[in-house]
């Protein structure tokens, strides 16, 4: 498993806060605030399979990734990757992850995710 940093806007926050997800169908809409109260979103169109986890599973990244790596990064070799081999075409996908203080969002998609500020 190899971590690649991923830039976004929010590479730069200090701080950032889950706020919600909404899953619409193929589309899912991820909500977050950062700690000088700006709000962002990351568009999926089209994702494939994603896992919202608690900082319990962060812990499997902080012990490999560079602390200036940011909050948003790609996994190359992933177990995320692996166990959706067998029905996806894993190859075509990335692994995506938007981590917060408190929350691993990660998702596998042929598309690379819209971060925008709200």
């Amino acid at each position: 498993m190899q971590i690649h940093k991923w830039n976004t806007e929010l590479s730069k926050c200090d701080e950032l806060y889950f706020v919600e997800l909404i899953d619409k169908g193929p589309s899912v809409i991820i909500r977050l605030e950062d700690g000088a109260s700006r709000n962002y979103e990351v568009l999926l169109e089209n994702c494939g399979p994603y896992v919202v986890a608690d900082e319990d599973l962060l812990t499997r990244y902080w012990c490999i990734k560079d602390v200036a790596i940011g909050w948003t990064f790609t996994v190359s070799h992933s177990p995320l990757a692996l166990f959706f081999s067998d029905v996806l075409e894993a190859d075509s996908l990335t692994h995506y992850v938007v981590s917060t203080m408190d929350t691993c969002i990660e998702v596998l998609s042929e598309y690379v995710p819209e971060v925008r500020i709200v």
